[in-house]
């Protein structure tokens, strides 16, 4: 069973895995691998959405996607957001993996908000933001991996995720540096708090998971603000909110450090309880 499940981590299917020939690259190649695919996109859409009366069926939207991804066997799926999804996810927009009953990723899906099933140019900032995480998964196929691992192992929980939307994903509010100073000290003990009792490999999993995810979301949020001031500056109607940057609201390159020297932390006493070991049997 344990071999299996290994199998089943390491494995991913190819509609949620690009042939190496195309993901392949430093993480600088394959982060500029990502921003040109959302960036093409947006320019395939401009020719559709040529003014606030627009509009594009989900289906249509799905089509315009998968025909730009390099491989015909990657799948996207577009859903329109429910105003009770979103209300209960608390976003205005989602991208997701599906998995299917043996819990392997089995395709990526984006749910986005619409008018009578369709979409018009005042939503395209939410679906760009949402194209760049697809971007990051389908040239990054590590995170895709990670979160399939975390579903396999039953780490998906909901525990989890109101820890990550309630501590990381968050904006924070920051007045002063003794704000920022003593917000991401509570964030970091939280943190603690919420790893304890795991194995090494499961806290880095977790750790890991909630940097990717933030990782992610600042190149979503900086692509979105981007590609609004655009709409903005050409007469289209974009939404206030559309213009706010949640990455530095949200401190998230500080949150992003902050994991990143935990890792370190838990990495660093794993080695030396394990050389402690080896020293012990010589």
């Amino acid at each position: 069973m344990i071999f299996t499940i290994t199998m089943m981590i390491n494995k991913l299917a190819p509609s949620v895995r690009l042939p190496l020939e195309f993901s392949k690259g430093s993480a600088t190649q394959r982060q500029e691998k990502a921003q040109n695919f959302a960036s093409g996109l947006y320019r395939n859409l401009m020719t559709k959405f040529t003014d606030n009366y627009s509009i594009m069926s989900y289906s249509e939207l799905e089509k315009h996607i998968n025909k730009l991804i390099p491989d015909k066997n990657y799948k996207v799926i577009v859903k329109e957001l429910t105003p009770e999804k979103a209300a209960e996810s608390e976003c205005n927009a989602l991208c997701q993996i599906l998995f299917n009953s043996s819990r392997q990723a089995q395709a990526h899906s984006i749910d986005i908000p619409g008018i009578n099933h369709t979409i018009r140019s005042v939503h395209l900032p939410e679906v760009l933001h949402e194209i760049v995480h697809i971007a990051d998964n389908m040239f990054n196929p590590k995170l895709v991996a990670r979160e399939q691992k975390i579903n396999l192992k039953n780490m998906n929980t909901k525990k989890y995720e109101d820890f990550y939307d309630n501590h990381y994903y968050c904006g924070e509010i920051i007045e002063c540096k003794r704000d920022k100073k003593d917000a991401l000290k509570i964030i970091e003990n939280k943190t603690r708090k919420f790893l304890k009792g795991l194995s090494t490999s499961d806290k880095i999993d977790y750790i890991q998971d909630m940097r990717y995810s933030l990782m992610s979301e600042i190149n979503a949020y900086k692509f979105q603000v981007k590609t609004a001031q655009e709409l903005k500056k050409s007469g289209f109607m974009i939404q206030d909110y559309q213009f706010d940057d949640i990455s530095e609201i949200g401190l998230y390159k500080d949150k992003i450090k902050l994991l990143k020297n935990l890792a370190i932390e838990f990495i660093g006493k794993e080695r030396a309880k394990h050389a402690n070991k080896v020293k012990k049997h010589k």
